[in-house]
This record gives C-alpha cells, structure tokens and sequence, in this order.
C-alpha cells in the first residue's frame, strides 16, 4: 500500500506532498526511501488553479536529492 501525505500552506493550497517509503531504484532493487515533492507559484489559468513550478526529491540520510524540476510552460483544458 502507498501513501502520501500532503502538506497545505495558509493559502490552503498544497505546498508539499510526502511518502514515507517511495520505491526508489538502487542496483536494479526497489529500496523503501523517503520522497517528497515541492509545489510553488500558483497561479489561475482557464478557471483553475494550477502550480506553475515544482521540484520533486529523494531524501536521503546525506541530504536532499533532487531528481527532477519543472516549470509549466502551457495548459490546455478540453
């Protein structure tokens, strides 16, 4: 079973989603480790409320391990 803990800013829009055991691929084995995804800029766009940039990361006993960051460039909504 997964689960994700989300994490709300006094905006009330999330801020933080985190998993305590995410699989995370070590050597080709899937490794229990803590994950967590930032959400900022926040911003309406065709009637919705959308983050406009994130960064998603590994949390490792060394330190945070950023793996992946994004800004929205475009939405479309059909």
């Amino acid at each position: 079973m997964a689960s994700i803990d989300y994490h709300f800013g006094a905006d009330g829009l999330v801020e933080r989603l985190y998993a305590a055991e995410r699989g995370r691929d070590v050597g080709g084995r899937s490794v229990p480790t803590p994950w967590e995804a930032r959400v900022h800029s926040w911003s309406e766009r065709g009637g919705e409320r959308v983050p406009l940039a994130g960064e998603v990361a590994w949390l490792l006993p060394e330190g945070r391990q950023a793996y992946w960051r994004g800004r929205l460039v475009g939405i479309a909504f059909e």
